[in-house]
């Protein structure tokens, strides 16, 4: 797997794919539980609150279905 060398390379990669990151999140409910906690820190990081808010509903819905309390 690739690494990233800074900081300015990981967002740029993130920049580039978040539609696909926030459409593979839609998928399943792990999907969204897991790539609300990768996603979330960037998301607030690049001021895309609305994205944000978005992630942030569908973990708590994945929560509820997956019957996971520790994370809700």
């Amino acid at each position: 797997s690739a690494r990233f060398t800074g900081r300015d390379q990981a967002l740029a990669w993130f920049d580039a794919e978040r539609e696909n990151l926030m459409a593979t999140a839609h998928t399943t409910p792990q999907a969204g539980l897991d790539l609300s906690f990768a996603l979330g820190p960037y998301l607030k990081w690049r001021h895309r609150l609305q994205d944000h808010v978005v992630i942030r509903a569908l973990a708590l819905d994945a929560c509820t279905k997956l019957k996971d309390t520790q994370n809700k």
